[in-house]
């Protein structure tokens, strides 16, 4: 190791202690509709079974309709005969439920914190991989994951602290694009690696089907390296290839069993998986021309905000300048661009679906960034520089040094931002690197100083919530259980709202749904479906919280057909549950249902 190598190394694991502190302290336990999807599906798989428990649904077995599946509007979740089936993908349950079997039903909330680390590294080396031959490829590699950490604002460090399925996925597709290219360096066996590289990317597409397309860049670049190292043999790699196909085929296995033993098909996830790529006009299908002004465009709305017209600039540059790197032009490239032709046409949009390409925005916005500061420090250290070119360079520096104190001055949110401490070492740059001391103004210096400011502004972010985290933890679920149970007798319904009713359902021994879900299955009315409820002794309590949806509407409706009695009431903030899309309200109130008159 060389000394130009050590700062970044340092840095590196610097960064990587302080993100390490942060997901793990602030772990989100508080659950949404997905993630309580992906946690009752993982106990099932836990349990040994591929089949969920109808549960609270037994008490409508005379409803249950003969040879036909029935969506229980809970979970995404459907019965068919008194069998209940889980409509996800099964790679992230199957995840937490082994997490769960060997480490503890607490296990799964580490799951994503842990895979986070793990894709900070594997970024960190890929990159650097990409640019191996460059002598500053530590500075380039840890400078593409520090933008890649803190642009789009929050995004991978709120994936990282929630139950959700994008980091294991994302992790999962860096670490197989990166034992490819280690795989085709020179003096390797590539067989091993390509196998586990192609099974990674089996994972993910374990998780989410569509990651499937990855492997189209994924072999192009493989044939094309091989074609390139045509004189070790046709034999040797069509071997690779075959390799490389083993590993991806493993993934299939989990779903062929899943199908015979839950479908009785063989075929069926192949069919479902045709069945929604085949694009058509109608805007009711997932994937159709037709949602490409509401996904498309919103997308690209949403890049060209986050990422700033300077920043697409310099990820402009970073792409011109590295089209002559094959990894770029054939495997960073294609696998975003398809990404993206996905969920263009995809009928919902989210910033989180966009994942995949923000590593490789991330990493050609800090090459742009290396060849950009390249170029002014070879124009501005050229003695035949003449006055006019330096003039130039100055007054470039003066504009943009004056756009950051007027942003400052009208909107000062924005002004310790990624995109604002590029633009600062820049005009800093173009105004002293024409002046008469020149001495630092040479480009591992400059990259050195860029790399300290945006660990500065991560440090800002992260900080805080490591010294007082705050975020609903497994203490928190226990409390809620606690306080609920006191009150409430096991096995009781509780009538609430997302996403209040999935944290009640899932970590308490009540169930808990809105005031439709329990007869809508049926064609029963909510008046009806309760007092079924109720007829099978099973209590009945309602819960007014006022959050994603507003349950404090279900009151007025419940007393029209029955008696509400007042049993207690807490503060939210007490219960950890004063969050958006949760409880709003400053004290919830807990009622019991009780029959009433017919």
């Amino acid at each position: 190791m060389n000394r130009a190598n050590i700062f970044p190394r340092i840095l590196l694991v610097f960064i990587i202690l302080l993100l390490a502190a942060y997901v793990l302290l602030n772990y989100n336990a508080l659950l949404n509709a997905d993630s309580y999807t992906y946690l009752i599906y993982a106990r099932t798989l836990a349990q040994g079974s591929l089949f969920g428990d109808a549960g609270f649904f037994e008490i409508f077995k005379d409803h249950w309709p003969e040879g036909r599946s029935i969506d229980l509007h809970s979970g995404l979740r459907h019965m068919i005969d008194g069998r209940v089936y889980h409509g996800i993908e099964m790679g992230y349950p199957l995840f937490m439920a082994g997490a769960m079997v060997l480490a503890g039903p607490g296990a799964v909330y580490f799951i994503n914190p842990i895979l986070f680390i793990w894709l900070v590294i594997v970024f960190f080396l890929t990159v650097r991989l990409i640019f191996f031959k460059s002598p500053q490829r530590d500075i380039l590699a840890l400078l593409s994951l520090l933008i890649l950490i803190l642009l789009p604002p929050d995004r991978l460090l709120s994936s990282a602290t929630k139950i959700m399925r994008d980091i294991p996925p994302l992790t999962f597709i860096m670490t197989g694009f990166y034992c490819l290219l280690y795989a085709l360096r020179p003096s390797r066996h590539p067989g091993r690696w390509l196998f586990v590289g192609a099974f990674f990317l089996g994972l993910a597409t374990l998780i989410r089907f569509h990651y499937l397309i990855m492997a189209l860049p994924f072999f192009l670049y493989l044939i094309v390296s091989l074609r390139a190292r045509a004189k070790e043999g046709l034999k040797m790699g069509a071997g690779n290839i075959v390799f490389a196909l083993m590993g991806l085929a493993v993934f299939a296995i989990p779903i062929i069993i899943r199908d015979i033993l839950v479908n009785g098909d063989l075929f069926f996830t192949i069919r479902v998986i045709l069945n929604h790529l085949l694009v058509g006009s109608d805007p009711s299908k997932l994937f159709s021309p037709d949602h490409f002004s509401s996904s498309g465009l919103w997308y690209l709305d949403y890049l060209a905000r986050n990422y700033t017209t300077g920043l697409l600039f310099l990820g402009a540059v970073g792409l011109i300048a590295g089209m002559k790197n094959r990894a770029i032009r054939l495997l960073f490239l294609p696998a975003a661009l398809l990404h993206f032709l996905i969920f263009a046409f995809f009928r919902y949009h989210h910033s989180r679906y966009l994942l995949p390409i923000y590593p490789l925005i991330s990493c050609l916005i800090g090459y742009g960034i290396m060849v950009s500061l390249n170029w002014i420090v070879s124009i501005t250290s050229r003695s035949s520089a003449g006055k006019l070119k330096d003039n130039l360079c100055r007054a470039a520096g003066g504009l943009l040094l004056i756009n950051l104190v007027l942003t400052g001055v009208f909107d000062p949110a924005p002004v310790l931002s990624t995109g604002n401490a590029v633009l600062l070492v820049f005009s800093i740059t173009l105004l002293v690197g024409t002046g008469s001391p020149r001495i630092w103004v040479v480009l591992p210096r400059l990259l050195s100083a860029l790399l300290i400011c945006l660990t500065f502004l991560l440090a800002v972010r992260v900080l805080p919530s490591i010294i007082h985290p705050y975020s609903f933890n497994l203490s928190d679920a226990r409390r809620l259980k606690d306080e609920i149970e006191k009150y409430v007798p096991p096995g009781s319904l509780i009538l609430s709202t997302r996403y209040l009713k999935q944290n009640i359902d899932y970590y308490t021994d009540c169930y808990s749904l809105n005031i439709h879900q329990p007869g809508l299955p049926w064609g029963l009315t909510a008046e009806e479906a309760l007092r079924e409820v109720m007829d099978s002794g099973v209590e009945v309590f309602v819960l007014d919280n006022k959050g994603k949806r507003k349950a404090a509407k279900f009151l007025p409706v419940l007393r029209e057909y029955f008696d509400l009695s007042f049993v207690t009431r807490w503060r939210s903030e007490d219960l950890g549950i004063h969050a958006r899309y949760v409880s709003e309200k400053e004290f919830l109130n807990l009622y019991q249902v009780l029959p009433g008159l017919e």
